[in-house]
């Protein structure tokens, strides 16, 4: 059986592989996005305890769509060692 659009052979298979490929990289853009929304929000509305919360709120949403436990442990430590480096200076 020929299907109608045969003659272009692989062709087509590396445009369907183009396209996953598109998709992903978008996925995965809108993801990092998202992410940085609420330290970019927190910047924006000039935080209390800024920039120390803007910037681990940034690390917490960015690296915790992927690794949820792992980036709340990071962004307690990097706010306790930004609060020790201001009380030395």
């Amino acid at each position: 059986m020929k299907y109608a659009f045969s003659s272009m052979g692989p062709s087509l298979e590396w445009i369907a592989l183009g396209l996953i490929f598109i998709g992903l990289f978008a996925a995965v853009g809108v993801a990092f996005l998202l992410g940085g929304l609420p330290g970019k929000i927190a910047r924006e509305r000039n935080h209390p305890q800024r920039p120390m919360a803007a910037d681990s709120a940034a690390i917490a949403s960015e690296d915790g769509a992927f690794a949820d436990q792992l980036s709340k442990l990071e962004a307690m430590v990097t706010i306790l060692e930004q609060q020790r480096l201001e009380k030395k200076s």
